[in-house]
C-alpha cells in the first residue's frame, strides 16, 4: 500500500512539473520599485543626503569643504553639551563634533559615542571617515587631502 501511495505521488509530481505548474512568488518591493511604509530603512540608498549648509546633494557622510559640514538627511540634533539644536551633519566648534544622533562604538574607549564625535586618542571623528582634524589649526579639513590646507601639516 505504501508503494502505491509513493508511486501515485511521484506520478503527480512529474505530471505537474511537465504541465508547467509552479508556485508564483509575490512581487517584492524591489521588483515593483515601491517601498512598503512599514519596511525598515536599512539601506543608505533610500535616503537623500544633502549638505546642511548649502543644500547640495551628496553621498552619505561626504564632507562639504565650503560649509564645513557632513552630508546628512537633514534631521534636527540637540547637543546636550552646548544646549543647542543643529541640523544633522553640522559642525559645532565648541564641541569639536559633527552633529549626529547615531551611536558609534569606539573600541579604543570601549564605549559608545554619538557619531561625529572627535576622539583625541584615535585622532579621528567617530564614524565619519571623510574628515580629518588638524591639531595645529584646531579645525577639521577634507580627509581626501594628505595635509591640512591651512598649515600644511
Amino acid at each position: 500500500m505504501k508503494r502505491v501511495v509513493v508511486l501515485c505521488l511521484s506520478v503527480m509530481l512529474v505530471g505537474f512539473t511537465l504541465a508547467g505548474c509552479k508556485e508564483e512568488m509575490p512581487a517584492t518591493p524591489a521588483d515593483t520599485g515601491q517601498v512598503r511604509a512599514d519596511a525598515p530603512i536599512d539601506s543608505l540608498e533610500l535616503a537623500s543626503y544633502r549638505c546642511p549648509g548649502c543644500g547640495a546633494e551628496m553621498e552619505a557622510d561626504a564632507y562639504c569643504t565650503h560649509c564645513n559640514a557632513v552630508a546628512s538627511t537633514g534631521a534636527t540634533v540637540h547637543c546636550d553639551k552646548c544646549d543647542k539644536d543643529y541640523t544633522e551633519g553640522q559642525y559645532c566648534p565648541e564641541c569639536n563634533r559633527f552633529m549626529f544622533d547615531d551611536p558609534y562604538f569606539c573600541a579604543t574607549e570601549n564605549r559608545t559615542f554619538p557619531k561625529g564625535t572627535y576622539c583625541p586618542k584615535e585622532a579621528a571623528y567617530q564614524g565619519v571617515t571623510t574628515v580629518e582634524y588638524c591639531a595645529e589649526c584646531k579645525k577639521p579639513f577634507d580627509g581626501a587631502l594628505e595635509k591640512c590646507p591651512d598649515c600644511g601639516k
